[in-house]
């Protein structure tokens, strides 16, 4: 398939569009538009957004060089433009190998989350994910159905508790699941997910085809068995792995508290999750991350 002209190329604010940014954050974007127009200069850190091995420096010279963004209006409108008009050239690339639109749409929607969260948090529009965003951009995570998972070359960037535990026919390789904080983790939904993902990469990443899954989350914390009921989601999504260590973290604070920072016995109770969870936490107790090995066979798995 021919590649999209400049002219043709998706730029950030139809990428924004697409993935139905929040109006209030589109103004700032179009505000920010001539700016990033009258800057050629930032064209090849834009372009590095979409290397595996290049984003992450691309991403440190645009923060050297992009405006500042008042934390109550608008911080980090600049480096989501940026990102975006990112994702647009990389849409290039999704054409190219014939991965379908409504993928493209779902892995870039997650800059509309990352943006609503962030008004969630903090009560403002804003982007504070850029040290993340790149995954998207260069292809190296997709979202496919409820789930997320990214490529991972090398046992460098894998936990501790998974050393030896890959298998060396995988020559490094695996995949790394993510869980959005709007996922459906009904496990019949997570299922799904994961099957069309192995056939997802087995087409367009074979290399990745048997590379095994894993994943790391607080979602995986052994503690919450005693805190949830035998019907929860969390714990049916537990079910599909083999959990193999733990790292010690508060990561629960971001996704169940919203990134509340307070002492333990001001966290908020306002879910059933938060309420065990905080009884859970001012009795001494933590929640920790797991780290789980997707197992090989559940009911209604196909290798």
């Amino acid at each position: 398939m021919m590649s999209l002209s400049s002219a043709e190329r998706l730029d950030a604010l139809t990428v924004a569009d697409r993935i139905q940014m929040p109006a209030p954050m589109k103004s700032m974007l179009e505000r920010f538009r001539p700016w990033y127009e009258s800057h050629n200069s930032v064209q090849d850190s834009v372009a590095q957004l979409t290397n595996p091995h290049g984003w992450k420096a691309a991403k440190d010279e645009l923060n050297a060089v992009l405006p500042g963004g008042d934390v109550k209006a608008g911080y980090g409108v600049g480096m989501l433009y940026c990102m975006l008009s990112a994702a647009g050239i990389v849409h290039e690339r999704y054409r190219s190998m014939g991965i379908g639109e409504d993928a493209f749409d779902a892995t870039m929607g997650c800059f509309t989350r990352f943006v609503g969260e962030h008004h969630r948090w903090y009560g403002t529009w804003g982007f504070d994910r850029a040290f993340w965003t790149g995954r998207e951009t260069s292809m190296l995570l997709f979202r496919i159905g409820t789930l997320e998972y990214e490529m991972i070359d090398g046992p460098s960037v894998t936990p501790d508790a998974l050393t030896g535990r890959l298998p060396e026919a995988a020559g490094g390789l695996s995949i790394s699941m993510h869980i959005p904080s709007d996922a459906d983790l009904r496990v019949e939904r997570c299922m799904e997910s994961i099957q069309r993902a192995r056939s997802f990469f087995g087409r367009y990443f074979p290399a990745y085809a048997d590379a095994p899954y894993w994943c790391e989350s607080w979602l995986l914390s052994s503690q919450l068995d005693g805190l949830l009921g035998r019907a929860s989601h969390i714990l049916a999504f537990q079910r599909l792995f083999d959990i193999v260590g733990a790292q010690q973290s508060e990561d629960y604070r971001v996704w169940v508290y919203d990134n509340n920072q307070a002492p333990a016995a001001r966290l908020p109770e306002r879910t059933s999750l938060q309420r065990s969870m905080k009884d859970h936490l001012v009795a001494g107790g933590r929640i920790d991350n797991g780290i789980g090995l997707l197992r090989e066979s559940w009911p209604g798995a196909v290798r």
